[in-house]
């Protein structure tokens, strides 16, 4: 995992909290990747799948979840948003999703391709 640039084959995972607007139906919603300081996701790095489920859990133990999701960086990019790491002390997984170099806030089409173009890896009942 490179600290500096998410290359195109990392897999990024984002926590569902159970919240209406965040799941419509089977599927998350658009509004799960709008945020105006940045989508935060984790990156994969050398992680099984399962392990990085079980860190999210566990450092958002605080929130009720409804799903964990993952989208590649390479899918980041054909969408057109910029996945930027941003390691913090206690998450050096830690990355976000921006509209662009100079814009944070996705925008409301790019948010659906996003949501669409996801992939549901963990589901909770609940």
């Amino acid at each position: 995992m490179n600290p500096e640039r998410i290359e195109a084959n990392e897999v990024l995972f984002r926590a569902v909290q159970i919240h209406p607007n965040l799941w419509k139906g089977n599927r998350p919603s658009s509004v799960l990747f709008r945020n105006d300081r940045g989508v935060s996701v984790d990156r994969g790095g050398e992680r099984a799948e399962n392990e990085v489920c079980e860190f999210l859990q566990s450092h958002l133990s605080g929130y009720e979840l409804k799903a964990i999701i993952s989208v590649t960086a390479k899918k980041c990019e054909d969408i057109g948003v910029l996945p930027l790491p941003k390691y913090i002390d206690e998450n050096p997984y830690h990355a976000e999703i921006h509209e662009s170099e100079t814009e944070v806030l996705i925008s409301k089409a790019k948010a659906r391709l996003l949501a669409v173009n996801c992939q549901i890896v963990k589901e909770f009942s609940g």
